[in-house]
């Protein structure tokens, strides 16, 4: 599909591979501080670009026109820029303070010069600049809503029409916005929380500038709607997402659930995009087979999570027990299936079996996740699955299947002597549970094994793992009083750390790797690390 689409972009004379250039201040900023509720727009529109195309936010904090110059942040800009590349140019906020001489323009003056200054550069790099009218601050005075930029954004407008740039009138757009909310529930755009409410700010917020990741996210989308209003070739490289679960009702569904039932069926060439605003939804959620090719996006896994509660031992509708493969928070039956950014967790605690994940699909991808459990956390039960840049804890058998799993640059952690892995590969399946690059540890005093074989041809790899002394000497058990050494294929190479020392390992847990492998091998030729992060 990579291929198809970088193809059709040539033959429209699109260039094939750009980089966006976000420059503005700190409603469009990337906010490096995940704790916190503050969200830039620009740092949410990044979710909504896709390969091959890549977007550098440089906006900053506190910066204007001016100060943005000054710092020297936009030569190296222009000096990595490309012909067909895209430059975003917003400021605005911090040119109006008239009371700070290093920040301060004036709106038909200096201003409009540096703008200028922008869009003739960026031409003449052969790249595309693009004006935005700073975005509108929440603002109320009887019961309307009140602009606060002055003459900033029609002098953006006048230039954009002098020049001939493309404009992205998002002051008029977030002002909309705004006014349609209300006075009330505009707050929800922005940062207004009591104190106590949350761990980052315990006296509270009252903000009206910056933005929530509700707010950031919607004025991302606007500025897709504004590019595509425009018909700029830009549009090839956006996606809008086709769903918001949200826990507070602002988004299209209040359920992860509902918005995975709202899903086409087998949704075609692009995945269905689901995007998931900050909270703790108490749900179970099963992806059914009918819809795979589905996306879903939290806003980070620390703030994003889905949590339930069920665990083997309890009794089911039939009156017997669940039993373990019915106790998932999150099954996903659907091939072609993505999550990122969200923590996946089942809270029975130390009780018995209880999943977290349970994962039959092929072609699954998950990343930037948390899944949080006790025994049995991740069953990778079928199918081809990818993980990268994911937390796994648990105890016993926590990573445990027959599917070929790559776990790449992962945090594997146990919570009490147990075992990490329990493969059930296939006799006729060459690889089955493979991590590499990832950090295996656990906690304080405790002593566990890399894994036990679940079935008698059970496949494990760890390839450049960093392991701390958690680890046992020994390294690997066998399930139970069989002779695991004719069938079992547990291997370790190029590991280090307390835990990775191999000359105490069972005699049985030698099975030959290759450094070399990588997810692309190991799945035939699907390629996971090539889809859109």
């Amino acid at each position: 599909m990579k291929t198809l689409l970088i193809l059709l972009l040539f033959c429209l004379g699109v260039s094939a591979s750009p980089t966006i250039y976000l420059i503005g201040d700190s409603t469009m900023a990337d906010k490096p501080r995940i704790e916190h509720p503050e969200r830039g727009w620009g740092q949410l529109f990044r979710t909504l670009v896709r390969e091959p195309a890549h977007l550098e936010n440089h906006a900053r904090n506190g910066r204007s026109s001016k100060s943005f110059l000054a710092e020297k942040r936009w030569a190296p800009i222009v000096s990595q820029l490309q012909a067909g590349d895209w430059v975003i140019i917003q400021f605005g906020h911090n040119d109006e303070k008239s009371d700070q001489p290093k920040l301060h323009t004036e709106p038909r003056g200096s201003y409009t010069d540096l703008l200028r200054r922008f869009v003739h550069e960026t031409r003449a790099k052969g790249a595309h600049p693009i004006l935005a009218t700073p975005v509108a601050r929440r603002r109320w005075q009887n019961g309307q809503l009140i602009p606060t930029h002055g003459d900033y954004p029609d002098a953006v407008r006048e230039l954009a029409r002098a020049e001939q740039v493309p404009l992205l009138d998002l002051e008029k757009r977030t002002s909309a916005m705004e006014a349609a909310l209300g006075e009330e529930g505009s707050k929800a755009l922005h940062l207004w929380f009591a104190p106590g409410e949350i761990d980052a700010a315990p006296r509270g917020i009252q903000d009206d500038t910056h933005y929530s990741a509700m707010g950031a996210l919607s004025t991302a989308k606007l500025a897709v709607d504004e590019i595509r209003r425009l018909r700029l070739d830009l549009a090839h490289y956006l996606t809008y997402g086709d769903a918001t679960v949200a826990a507070d009702g602002s988004g299209d569904f209040t359920s992860i659930q509902q918005a995975i039932m709202a899903a086409p069926y087998r949704a075609a060439t692009e995945p269905w995009i689901i995007r998931i605003l900050p909270g703790t939804y108490a749900e179970r959620v099963y992806v059914q087979q009918e819809r795979g090719n589905l996306r879903l996006v939290g806003d980070h896994a620390t703030t994003t999570r889905l949590t339930a509660g069920i665990h083997a031992n309890m009794t089911g509708p039939d009156g017997q027990p669940v039993g373990t493969f019915r106790t998932a928070t999150l099954h996903i039956d659907g091939d072609g299936f993505e999550i990122e950014n969200l923590t996946v967790e089942n809270s029975a605690g130390p009780v018995g079996q209880a999943l977290a994940l349970r994962a039959d699909g092929d072609r699954l991808i998950f990343r930037h996740c948390r899944f949080l459990g006790w025994q049995d956390t991740i069953l990778c039960n079928r199918g081809r699955h990818y993980f990268e840049d994911c937390e796994i804890l648990g105890h016993c058998d926590f990573i445990f299947g027959a599917a070929t799993a790559w776990f790449e640059q992962c945090r594997i952690h146990s919570l009490k002597d147990g075992y990490i892995t329990a493969a059930s590969t296939p006799a006729n399946q060459a690889y089955g549970l493979l991590f590499h690059r990832c950090t295996i540890t656990g906690e304080p005093d405790v002593q566990t094994y890399l894994g036990r074989p679940w079935r008698e041809f059970a496949m494990t790899a760890f390839i450049d793992c960093t392991m701390d002394a958690s680890i046992r000497p020994d390294g690997w058990k066998e399930w139970n009083a069989a002779d695991p050494a004719k069938t079992v294929r547990y291997g370790e190479s190029s590991n280090q750390g307390p835990g990775a020392a191999t000359e105490h390992r069972v005699p049985w847990a030698h099975h030959p790797v290759d450094d070399a492998l990588s997810p692309e091998t190991v799945f035939n030729g699907w390629e996971p690390r090539h889809h859109s992060p």
